[in-house]
């Protein structure tokens, strides 16, 4: 494969987008603090020791702050976080099944 640009931001440029800080801080989550700890530690220490491929599922309806989340997370950890993209470049909403062909 040939690609004018070299690493991950250029080969992946077309399906994410590199989230921008978070407005939100550590302290907004602490009604789910334990798991925020559990979460932090368990990533700081991976990315500590260099692993990759360290997964973390986090489930719930729209809206409940799962993003917001993980970006507070990066953040506070001085991590990059990029977003699988949801829409088209028209702006309308990818489909489930072209949103997972996008991931």
């Amino acid at each position: 494969m040939y690609f004018e640009e070299n690493g991950p931001d250029a080969l992946f440029r077309s399906n994410t987008l590199k989230l921008p800080p978070s407005d939100l801080i550590p302290s907004d989550f602490e009604h789910i603090q334990q798991t925020y700890d559990r979460v932090y530690n368990y990533i700081r220490r991976a990315a500590s020791k260099g692993l990759q491929g360290v997964n973390i599922l986090i489930y719930g309806s729209p809206g409940t702050g799962k993003t917001e989340l993980v970006n507070v997370l990066s953040d506070a950890m001085g991590l990059s976080l990029y977003e699988v993209k949801s829409s088209g470049s028209d702006g309308r909403p990818l489909t489930g099944d072209r949103r997972l062909a996008t991931y």
